[in-house]
């Protein structure tokens, strides 16, 4: 998977800026995402609210120099690469920058070629250190996986009583840092562990909670308890007064690519988007799982989601009908997975098998047989009503027949009933998925065409729809078949198009109307996606 990276530009020269944004915008090597400063006070804005991964600055500015900047991104974003750029060579400058290990050194009379390159080298060192990270994590094993059997027990243990104190009696205070007292971060991770043992779920949860933690570097604690076969509950407490909840939302996209380099697990994370007190933490955890569950995707998952307030309130009126799991044989249990995953032809490989051994048995009263019908019964009416498709199936098939094995004349036309009955179930949750993905695209575009003044970019528009950048990125381009940001600049041109032939408003305004400050940069942009300049293109049509 191609991972993104964020690029933030600074100086306070406005023409040096766009100069080199439009530089990277146009390749295609990389994979960047572009940030704009003009100023050091708007460079630390933008570090305040996003993971920058390499910045490209100015070292003498108005207000603070390049070092005091390179000073606050490392303490913000310690892995973040920093390349200075000057008018001059100052070799004082270069034997400062020398003395830090994320800081490289560029003259502003260099090519292009050699800042491109100097950039790529920055890419190429942090997809090292990603690298060097997985080798040393691949010594969790066995041991790994007893201590979170441990860590585990007692976080549930603290979980259910309430009173860490009564759990910790006897136990010394560094083997516990979670406190009731305290506020607590917390996330729902939807694992994809289909067929995995006992001992593979115990290892991966282990080192899955170990790489988190690494990733905290010091900010915090994290705990981890499988609350389900797919469902994890993570608990985060600061060991400092400083809020980490930036931190946690910023890096969502971070830890879903570690743990799917270094683990080779496909995970999505929701993070409720405030502090929650110890006494509301399975409450939210449920409304988080449902928020994991309630998710626009094609495929494999990636990435995360923000839940707030008013999609705590959604998800918790579109799902009044809650059935509780019920934990049965092995294979049982992989098809309920399997069928809430939507994985239609791993799903009916299982039933398959199933159904050949069904196919043996004479007696209508074989107890196991029994078992597993009642098995799929439940599993059914599960999703049924959590789904609300009583009504779509009423006329398509008899649903009372799931309550009454002895409808049947045999097991072979009780188990093809439920074959069918299985393939009605996918069919409908394939409507569900393209209409949730539907709407996913069609929130995406009408937000586009209702600020197009504003300045688009992915972050914001991720943000405002409450999902992770990366994930609006790549699912949008995979509904779509486009990059979101040539969609925005097809959306712009054309509004920007349909004012030139309509409305005598002066190039400047629909410049602005189109969320371009400088109309001399609007008419580049337009000539380049037209082959005229606005004042021409009006000429030819009105």
């Amino acid at each position: 998977m191609e991972r993104m990276y964020r690029l933030l530009i600074v100086d306070d020269e406005y023409h040096i800026v766009d100069w080199l944004a439009e530089l990277f915008e146009e390749q295609e090597e990389l994979n960047l995402e572009i940030y704009r400063a003009y100023l050091a006070r708007e460079a630390l804005e933008i570090l305040g609210r996003v993971k920058i991964d390499i910045v490209l600055s100015d070292i003498r500015m108005p207000g603070m120099d390049g070092f005091d900047l390179a000073d606050k991104i490392t303490a913000e974003w310690p892995k973040a690469k920093i390349i200075f750029l000057t008018g001059y060579n100052e070799f004082e400058y270069a034997y400062k920058a020398n003395q830090y290990q994320n800081i490289s050194f560029l003259l502003k009379t260099d090519d292009d070629d050699v800042i491109f390159g100097a950039i790529k080298n920055a890419v190429k060192l942090l997809e090292e250190e990603t690298r060097q990270l997985e080798f040393m994590r691949e010594y969790a094993g066995m041991q790994k996986a007893v201590e979170w059997q441990f860590e585990k027990n007692m976080l549930a243990s603290w979980l259910e009583k309430g009173n860490p104190a009564q759990y910790s009696e006897g136990i010394e205070a560094t083997f516990f840092p979670f406190d009731s007292a305290k506020k607590s971060s917390i996330l729902c991770i939807r694992v994809e562990m289909t067929g995995k043992s006992m001992l593979e779920q115990a290892k991966l949860a282990a080192a899955m909670q170990g790489l988190l933690q690494e990733m905290l570097f010091g900010k915090g604690d994290i705990g981890l308890l499988d609350m389900d076969s797919t469902h994890f509950l993570a608990v985060v407490q600061t060991r400092t007064e400083i809020p980490i909840m930036v931190y946690l939302r910023e890096m969502l996209d971070e830890f879903s690519v570690a743990i799917l380099e270094s683990l080779e697990c496909h995970v999505f994370f929701t993070l409720y988007e405030e502090p929650v007190p110890f006494g509301q933490l399975r409450e939210k955890y449920e409304v988080l799982k449902l928020a994991a569950q309630d998710v626009a995707d094609t495929g494999n998952l990636y990435g995360g989601r923000i839940v707030g307030r008013k999609e705590e309130e959604s998800l918790l009126a579109d799902n009044t009908m809650l059935v509780e799991d019920h934990l049965l044989k092995e294979k049982l249990k992989s098809m309920a997975e399997l069928l809430e995953q939507g994985k239609k032809q791993s799903f009916f490989s299982v039933f398959e098998e199933i159904y050949q051994r069904i196919l043996h048995v004479n007696s209508r009263h074989h107890y196991p047989a029994i078992e597993i019908f009642q098995y799929f019964s439940v599993m059914y009416l599960s999703l049924i009503n959590r789904k609300n498709l009583v009504e779509k199936l009423a006329f398509q098939t008899a649903l009372v027949k799931l309550m009454n094995l002895y409808d049947f004349k045999d097991w072979k036309e009780a188990f093809d009933y439920l074959r069918n009955l299985g393939e009605l179930l996918f069919q409908e949750q394939e409507r569900e998925q393209k209409s949730k993905n539907d709407a996913f695209l069609d929130a995406i575009k009408q937000f586009v065409q209702e600020n197009l003044r504003e300045d688009l970019s992915l972050t914001y528009i991720a943000q405002q729809l409450h999902y992770n950048p990366s994930y609006v990125s790549r699912l949008f381009k995979q509904l779509s078949g486009k990059n979101l940001s040539e969609y925005i600049m097809e959306e712009k041109m054309a509004y920007a198009r349909k004012r030139l032939e309509t409305c005598d408003d002066t190039i400047a305004a629909i410049a602005l109307a189109v969320g371009f400050d400088s109309s001399q940069y609007f008419s580049v942009v337009f000539k380049k996606q037209t082959g005229m300049t606005p004042g021409e293109y009006r000429h030819r049509f009105r």
